[in-house]
This record gives C-alpha cells, sequence and structure tokens, in this order.
C-alpha cells in the first residue's frame, strides 16, 4: 500500500488520504487526524460565518 506524507503536520500514513482544503491550498494529501481537527472545523468555519458574522452570539442564526 501506498504512504503518504500528510501536508498538515508531516506524519507518513497509508490509505486513500483526504483533500487538506482549505486548511493547505496545494496539492497533497492530509492524513485523518489532521482531517478531523483541522480541514473540517475549518469547512465548516468557511461554511458557517456568513451566516453568524452578523450577529452578537453565533448560535443565533439570523431568521429568513
Amino acid at each position: 500500500m501506498k504512504k503518504w506524507k500528510c501536508v498538515l503536520c508531516g506524519d507518513m500514513f497509508t490509505g486513500w488520504g483526504n483533500n487538506p482544503y482549505p486548511a493547505f491550498k496545494g496539492d497533497g494529501k492530509c492524513c485523518d487526524d489532521c482531517n478531523d481537527t483541522k480541514v473540517i472545523p475549518a469547512r465548516l468555519d468557511q461554511f458557517l460565518k456568513p451566516h453568524y458574522s452578523n450577529t452578537k452570539n453565533p448560535i443565533d442564526f439570523p431568521k429568513e
């Protein structure tokens, strides 16, 4: 099985790897740990920021 080097932490891993965007905007793969702790939170932040940027409390989403 092919080994990959995680572009975020530098650890070696096997398997398919993960797309590191938006935590890393280049070529390469990231490991499952970095996907869980860096990439997914960055994607959620990127998705949710427009919804809560105009509110005082991020839990109170604006009503449409």
